[in-house]
C-alpha cells in the first residue's frame, strides 16, 4: 500500500513539474508573440511620415537611467490629467508613486508631450504600450498596495558578486571583472526601474551572453529618451528571460559541456592527427 502511495506521490510531483514547465513555455511563447506584434507596430509607426517641420525621433531628451530622478509634483499633475482626460482610471492605482517602474513609464509619457502635439497617433500608440506595462506593475496591488521587494540589495547578492569578481581577478581576467563592475550600477537600475526582477537573475555576472546583451542595451539606451528606452527594454526582455531559462532553481553554467575532459581530449587527439593525415594526402 505505502509503495503505491509513494509512486502516486512521485507521479503527482512529476506532473506538477511538467505543468510548471508548460506554463513557463506558454508564457515565453506569449512574450515572443507580443514582441513580434510590438515590432510590427513600431515598423508601421516608423513608416508613417512625420511632419517635415517637426521630425519625431527617439534620440531627443537622452537619459542615463542611473541618474533618473523625476519631479514627482510635476508628474503628479500629469497623472491627474491622464486619469481625467485619457481614461486611465483602471490602469493607474493610487500607489503609482511607490512603484519605480510605474514612475518611469509615466515620466516617459510626460516627456513625449511634444510628440502628442505634432503626432498624436504616435503618442497614443506609446500610451497603449505603457498602459500594458502598467497593468503588469499593478497586478498585485488591486486589493491594496503591495510593496516591491528589491532582492538586488540583499547581502547574499552582494557577497556572491564580490566573490565572483575576486575569482575573476585571481584568474587573471581583470578586463571581464572591470566590465562587470562598470555595468553593475546600470543593471541594478534597469531591474528596479523596468520591473525586470523575474527576467534578470543574480547570476547575470556568470553569463557571458547576458553581459554582452546588457552592455549593448546600455549603449543603445544612452541614445534614446525614456520612451525609446521603454521600447528597447521591451524588445530585449524575451532574450534576457530565455538566457536564464535553466537557472530558475539555481545557476547553471553555460560552458559546462565545453569544460569536460572528454571534449578536450578528443579535440587534442584530432589536432595531433592532422599532420599525419596531410602527409598521407
Amino acid at each position: 500500500m505505502w509503495r503505491r502511495r509513494a509512486r502516486a506521490r512521485d507521479r503527482i510531483e512529476q506532473l506538477e513539474a511538467r505543468v510548471r514547465s508548460l506554463e513557463l513555455d506558454a508564457e515565453l511563447h506569449d512574450m515572443a508573440a507580443a514582441g513580434l506584434r510590438d515590432r510590427l507596430d513600431r515598423l508601421d509607426a516608423y513608416l508613417q511620415p512625420a511632419p517635415a517641420d517637426q521630425p519625431v525621433e527617439f534620440g531627443s531628451g537622452v537619459h542615463d537611467i542611473t541618474d533618473f530622478n523625476p519631479d514627482l509634483e510635476v508628474l503628479g499633475r500629469f497623472v491627474d490629467e491622464l486619469v481625467s482626460d485619457m481614461g486611465l482610471r483602471q490602469q493607474l492605482l493610487h500607489c503609482w508613486y511607490r512603484h519605480p517602474s510605474a514612475v518611469l513609464l509615466l515620466e516617459a509619457l510626460r516627456e513625449q508631450q511634444d510628440v502628442r502635439e505634432s503626432n498624436y497617433g504616435r503618442w497614443v500608440w506609446d500610451m497603449e504600450v505603457n498602459k500594458a506595462e502598467l497593468r503588469t506593475v499593478f497586478r498585485r496591488c488591486r486589493a491594496g498596495h503591495v510593496e516591491e521587494v528589491n532582492s538586488w540589495h540583499d547581502e547574499a547578492y552582494r557577497e556572491a558578486y564580490a566573490r565572483h569578481s575576486a575569482a575573476l581577478r585571481a584568474a587573471g581576467r581583470e578586463q571581464l571583472a572591470a566590465t562587470i563592475d562598470s555595468i553593475s550600477p546600470f543593471v541594478e537600475h534597469l531591474v528596479l526601474l523596468f520591473g525586470l526582477q523575474h527576467d534578470v537573475l543574480h547570476c547575470w555576472i556568470k553569463h557571458a551572453q547576458v553581459i554582452s546583451t546588457l552592455r549593448a542595451l546600455r549603449s543603445t539606451m544612452r541614445m534614446h529618451n525614456l520612451q525609446g528606452c521603454v521600447h528597447t527594454v521591451r524588445e530585449s526582455r524575451l532574450d534576457l528571460r530565455l538566457a536564464f531559462r535553466r537557472c530558475r532553481a539555481g545557476h547553471m553554467d553555460d560552458l559546462a559541456g565545453w569544460r569536460e575532459s572528454t571534449y578536450r581530449e578528443d579535440f587534442a587527439g584530432y589536432v595531433r592527427g592532422l599532420p599525419a593525415a596531410q602527409e598521407e594526402d
